[in-house]
């Protein structure tokens, strides 16, 4: 008899170990719950989060454009050195061989204000690169950090810290600051909110 139950006892394992071994992900929704109102209800909310990102994005396309300029030189052919002028044009690539730069586009930028024309005109896209790498720089690190202080804490902490940083780069006083700061700005997991809130009615309960 009781060899009986232990010969049934290892088939029921068997069989098990089996149902175990062949469920799917879509099996495992199915018992515990699959997208329900709850979720449906924190996608919408964080995903206007979402919104301003595309602004972000596109900054520096406006805030970074290129200028048309004029070039003053000393024009050495010339008899009592009188200058000479390039338009959008420098000596030798050069802004630094320019004595004066004269811009006569109608608009202003951080390009205007740190003469990032001829050799310098890369770090303008440089910008746009950096906050990139801040994107995956975020991503990598602070999900981590997510599941470590909670989601909420996590997502609060993020987009203050994007309302700060942002801030603090508009009155950047120099090029390397407010690439910094760019960096620090998206080094944040708002740019994908709802991975970091996914759970964060968890954090709430």
């Amino acid at each position: 008899m009781h060899l009986m139950t232990k010969e049934a006892d290892e088939t029921d394992s068997d069989t098990s170990d089996k149902t175990m071994k062949n469920l799917t992900v879509d099996d495992v929704l199915s018992i515990t719950g699959q997208f329900g109102w709850s979720q449906k209800i924190y996608f919408v909310c964080l995903s206007f989060l979402q919104i301003y990102v595309a602004f972000h994005m596109l900054l520096s396309v406006f805030t970074g454009l290129e200028p048309s300029f004029v070039c003053h030189v000393v024009g050495s052919d010339i008899k009592g050195g009188h200058n000479e002028t390039l338009v959008n044009h420098c000596v030798d690539n050069s802004p630094s061989k320019c004595i004066r730069v004269e811009y006569t586009s109608q608009y202003k930028s951080f390009a205007t204000e740190w003469h990032l024309i001829c050799s310098e005109k890369y770090k303008v896209a440089l910008v746009q690169s950096v906050w990139m790498g801040g994107v995956m720089s975020g991503a990598l690190l602070l999900g981590g950090m997510a599941d470590r202080l909670g989601r909420l804490r996590t997502l609060m902490g993020a987009l203050l810290g994007t309302i700060a940083f942002e801030g603090f780069s508009a009155f950047s006083p120099s090029y390397l600051i407010m690439l910094v700061l760019r960096m620090i700005v998206v080094c944040s997991p708002r740019v994908k909110p709802t991975f970091v809130g996914h759970w964060v009615h968890h954090d709430m309960n």
